[in-house]
């Protein structure tokens, strides 16, 4: 697991819901996924290069992470459906439970 999935992971380990890093740079969320992904959606800023982390992952998530640009992705939970997508979507991912 490289780097920034790591340092995001403390951080949802440290409470945050949604938290999204780039080698040191890193913008948090404690707000529920959804708003919170949505809201750096609307912020316009070019998180490509970024990885993600979340404490779970669904189908319907994976839209806003091809919005972001986001394709590294690190989870607690994944349902079996998104994994799917992930997969073909070239998604880089590490997960802890599938569901």
């Amino acid at each position: 697991m490289e780097a920034d999935l790591l340092a995001a992971k403390k951080m949802l380990d440290n409470g945050y819901n949604v938290v999204i890093c780039y080698k040191g740079m890193m913008f948090t969320s404690d707000k529920e996924k959804d708003v919170a992904l949505k809201e750096f959606i609307s912020s316009k800023l070019d998180l490509s290069m970024f990885s993600i982390a979340l404490k779970s992952l669904e189908t319907n998530d994976i839209n806003y992470l091809l919005e972001l640009g986001i394709n590294k992705v690190i989870t607690y939970k994944l349902s079996s459906d998104a994994k799917e997508l992930l997969d073909s979507n070239n998604f880089t991912y590490n997960y802890f439970e599938l569901i």
